[in-house]
């Protein structure tokens, strides 16, 4: 109290003070202000850069989620695809009542035979091209009319190379999801003889919205269709078949049926709804999604050929939270100005260069990660359009690798994951790139190559690492071999974008893998597969 009293005193007689006292004050309370005003000013240019960044960053997770959401498609057309061109279900579809009542069995054991291999599968269905149903493997559907239902009027009329995917939608218990596939099958002339449809579970079609990534950094994935409707989300189940926007009366009754639900209840989010329902190009939005006070930030990528979209979302208050944070402690320790200062300088220089080797490199193997395979996808992109030279991408996979981890152990996955990075980065150029792109998935971006020479890497990478055998250092004794499928896409004939490049590459990786694994594919094997293929109910990836 002494102190307090004693310090009113002076205050009370600052004209007493001497002038260089006056002054030193006076430029104490300038630069305090001075720093203040600065302070604000870059927290303000920083939030604006970094959010910025965040644009993009939350743009090209969309991307991805929805190129993966449109890998699983693939699958599930092309099972679909399998069971349409079966030379016997043809022939089943063109025979006599009698005929089919004797050969049915034994086809609907072979095609669930092949179908029941996916988890997912729930139904087959083969209908007259007057939709009823001639086989089942549910009994009780036998001889039943789906003339009125939507996977047989649009499956009927779909072409040969793109079958009809219904949206996710409620089964008639109002609790199961499910998704059709569906597609006509014709005869040697072309003529339509009925429609093969498969009913499945969309698990794993969803699954890229609930990854462990997402959720890790706070993030929520929604898969929307292009009318907007939310069909699944990784927030909360309740959002399931709300709409973004208002819709119209037509729009209204054509969801309720579809879905099987008895109201539409919309977010009034109008604005969001008209950005992202069925668009064609991946883009960043605003909007209350989640709730009135909370603002997220969206990054949306169409799904091709669904008229899907798929949303990532943020709370720009937990991005911008240690900018914040950092503003405030500036501030207050500005009584010692110096030490503050140049402390704050060295203190964000090392935590940014810290956090950008990490947020850059994968802990386990020390390769690049992800997110620095966007950044450098899109710089070498641009160099190869100035330049007019080619660039390759590599997509590899472990084969089996599952089984690895169940044998062995996670500890001795880790060790065969390190030593595989290891054989890719000794066996590539100093100019290439080596990627973690996640789980048991590496990418090699490799910059001025031909289609043909990116193949040739694929196949001596293979090769190497094939040959080539791990040992364990944690449990001494242990020894295995291991082998990689790779998907190869180049630029400029498999795509003009890194998104294009991706969905190339991981289709042939697909194909590679359905194929009988340990071994190399392109985009030209999937329009003309050489004579050693398997057929495609041979392996599942």
């Amino acid at each position: 109290m002494a102190a307090l009293r004693r310090g009113l005193t002076e205050l009370r007689g600052w004209q007493d003070w001497r002038l260089s006292t006056k002054i030193m004050i006076f430029l104490l309370v300038v630069a305090l202000g001075s720093i203040f005003f600065v302070n604000k000013q870059s927290e303000t240019r920083s939030t604006q850069l970094l959010t910025g960044d965040q644009e993009k960053f939350q743009t090209s997770l969309a991307d991805i989620v929805s190129i993966q959401v449109e890998s699983q498609l693939l699958q599930y057309r092309a099972e679909v695809k399998e069971v349409a061109t079966a030379p016997e279900v043809e022939d089943f579809m063109g025979a006599t009542p009698d005929r089919q009542a004797q050969t049915g069995p034994a086809l609907l054991a072979r095609m669930k035979g092949i179908l029941t291999a996916d988890p997912d599968y729930r139904l087959l269905l083969l209908m007259d091209k007057d939709g009823n149903v001639v086989i089942s493997d549910e009994p009780g559907l036998q001889g039943q009319s789906n003339a009125a239902k939507e996977f047989f009027t649009q499956g009927i009329a779909a072409s040969a190379d793109n079958p009809y995917t219904s949206d996710i939608s409620l089964a008639e218990d109002r609790r199961t999801q499910i998704m059709y596939i569906s597609q006509p099958v014709r005869d040697s002339r072309g003529v339509v003889l009925g429609v093969a449809a498969i009913r499945l579970s969309p698990d794993r079609v969803a699954a890229p919205l609930f990854s462990a990534d997402l959720k890790r950094q706070g993030r929520r994935g929604f898969l929307i269709n292009h009318d907007g409707v939310i069909l699944a989300n990784s927030a909360s189940p309740s959002l399931d078949y709300r709409s973004l926007g208002a819709l119209d009366p037509t729009q209204t009754a054509r969801v309720k049926q579809q879905f099987v639900i008895d109201r539409v209840d919309s977010l009034n989010l109008d604005n969001l709804a008209a950005s992202v329902a069925g668009t064609t190009q991946a883009g960043f939005a605003e909007a209350p999604l989640l709730s009135p006070q909370e603002t997220d930030v969206i990054g949306y990528s169409p799904v091709p050929q669904q008229r899907w979209t798929v949303m990532v979302s943020e709370d720009s208050a937990l991005f911008t939270k240690d900018i914040h944070d950092l503003s405030n402690s500036q501030f207050f320790s500005t009584v010692i100005l110096a030490l503050i200062i140049g402390g704050m300088v060295i203190f964000a220089g090392r935590m940014f260069e810290s956090t950008e080797r990490e947020s850059l490199s994968d802990p386990l193997t020390g390769l690049a990660n992800r997110r620095f395979f966007q950044e450098i996808l899109l710089r070498e992109l641009r160099r190869a359009q100035r330049a007019n030279q080619p660039v390759a991408l590599l997509i590899a996979d472990i084969d089996h690798f599952k089984g690895v981890n169940d044998t062995y152990g996670h500890g001795v996955g880790d060790e065969v994951l390190e030593q595989v990075a290891g054989i890719m980065l000794s066996s590539v150029r100093a100019t290439d790139f080596v990627i973690r792109y996640g789980g048991e998935e590496f990418i090699v971006l490799l910059p001025e190559t031909r289609l043909a020479d990116a193949t040739a890497v694929a196949e001596k990478l293979r090769r190497t690492i094939g040959d080539t055998i791990l040992e364990s250092t944690s449990r001494p004794g242990i020894t295995l071999k291991c082998t990689v499928s790779v998907g190869v896409a180049a630029y400029p004939s498999d795509g003009a974008t890194g998104e294009q490049m991706i969905l190339k590459a991981d289709k042939a990786l697909y194909f590679a893998k359905q194929n009988g694994r340990n071994r190399i594919a392109t985009t030209a094997d999937l329009e003309s597969p050489p004579p050693d293929v398997k057929p495609i109910s041979a392996a599942r990836r």
